[in-house]
């Protein structure tokens, strides 16, 4: 079946019991692994709700206290950016997949995923995105409207395709003046070969303003978190956080992340990100590294 757009994915396709992903230990089902709260976190509520297990329908004890008061008088506002779109189709791989689409459908399921835990956890999070159907942005118009709302926190969905087949796995890249090594060099130049408008200058002087300070390293912070909870449900194909100059990240006056969710080009990862039931799991992981960021956030401001 070719991929035409958001929700064509085939769940017939490869049904959940052939993903084939196992948990490190004892050969369980990955999906089975047991929660793992955020360090610090002692409430076993928000040790089950920012855990990356599937909390659709979350009721009992937990589900019923989620209508009690705001646990921070703070809204946190989060930008999820579907990258490419549009006349911009991004990588295309095996199962007819087309970035624009895969990143669309999975910023709709994370958004989903943050709202529903947010909720159950009374936390006053709010979400936009860039995008919300096939149209083409330029990486300036994705970070204005960041920096106009104002976000606190921006998170770039993308797919990787690589000429070397073999290349597969997820990736969390924050941003630096240098890439990290060769690989996100080839990275950059292939994210930010879209953009058509330049970045004004004044936005940009954000960036050297506080280019070894608290932008760069709630960035990286972000990524470990999100990466640490990607880690935790698709072991062993984890590559790192990385660090890149993004377009699309450099002008954002708020932590940033890029994602790669894993490659087109390599036919297992195809499978995978076809696939709806691994696609909620990589929303739900996502999720829970974002509310796990924006709780030790809220824990800092507080003591």
């Amino acid at each position: 079946m070719k991929l035409r757009g958001p929700l064509y994915y085939s769940i017939a396709l490869m049904p959940a019991l052939a993903l084939g992903v196992t948990a490190a230990r004892g050969g369980s089902d990955v999906w089975d692994l047991e929660a793992s709260a955020a360090p610090g976190i002692t409430d076993p509520c928000q040790a089950q709700l920012v855990s990356s297990v599937n909390i659709e329908g979350g009721g009992g004890r937990c589900g019923r206290r989620a209508g009690g008061n705001a646990t921070a008088d703070v809204t946190y506002r989060l930008v999820i950016d579907a990258g490419h779109g549009g006349k911009d189709r991004g990588a295309q791989g095996f199962l007819g997949i087309s970035e624009k689409y895969l990143s669309l459908e999975v910023a709709e399921l994370l958004k989903r995923k943050v709202e529903e835990k947010a909720r159950l956890l009374a936390l006053a999070v709010q979400v936009k995105m860039t995008r919300e159907e096939d149209v083409f942005q330029s990486l300036h118009d994705r970070v204005e409207m960041a920096n106009e709302w104002p976000a606190d926190l921006f998170l770039s969905l993308h797919a990787n395709w690589s000429t070397i087949q073999k290349a597969r796995g997820f990736e969390v890249y924050f941003l630096s003046h240098e890439a990290s090594d060769a690989e996100a060099r080839r990275l950059v130049q292939i994210e930010n070969h879209t953009e058509e408008v330049p970045i004004k200058s004044e936005i940009l002087s954000i960036l050297t303003d506080v280019q070894n300070t608290k932008h760069i390293e709630d960035s990286s912070r972000l990524a470990e978190t999100i990466f640490n909870r990607l880690s935790l449900v698709h072991t062993p194909n984890g590559r790192g956080v990385r660090q890149g100059p993004f377009t699309v990240l450099s002008g954002t006056s708020m932590p940033s992340v890029l994602i790669e969710m894993g490659f087109v080009s390599n036919p297992n990862d195809a499978k995978f990100l076809h696939n709806p039931v691994y696609l909620r799991r990589l929303a739900d992981a996502i999720s829970a590294g974002v509310i796990d960021f924006v709780l030790r956030n809220r824990k800092s401001q507080t003591s």
